[in-house]
């Protein structure tokens, strides 16, 4: 549903994309947190000392799925939704091609 939309059904504008940026930063985050943790393990596992967990790093990839990713994401989706709104397999296939899951843009 678009945000306009949302607006209009009485429900705040704000709250979905802060939904969106909260959830793209703490997966963003986690993601980060599980990468330097097998970074560690493998370096363990081959003998190499582990290279030390970087609380920065992790920082930084919450605030660029806070403050980038899932605002971006939700807005594009929505304008997906609003550009394709009939629900089929095809119009899901076409959202999925333009997103990049698609492989050939055929």
């Amino acid at each position: 549903m678009p945000l306009f939309a949302n607006l209009a059904a009485g429900r705040q504008g704000w709250e979905a994309p802060l939904k969106a940026a909260v959830t793209s930063g703490t997966l963003s985050g986690l993601g980060d947190l599980l990468a330097q943790g097998l970074l560690s393990q493998t370096a363990a596992r081959e003998g190499k000392p582990a290279p030390a967990y970087d609380p920065l790093r992790t920082l930084r990839m919450f605030g660029y799925g806070f403050t980038w990713y899932g605002p971006c994401q939700y807005y594009w989706y929505n304008l997906l939704d609003f550009l394709m709104p009939v629900k089929t397999t095809a119009t899901f296939l076409g959202k999925v091609r333009r997103t990049g899951g698609g492989g050939s843009a055929a």
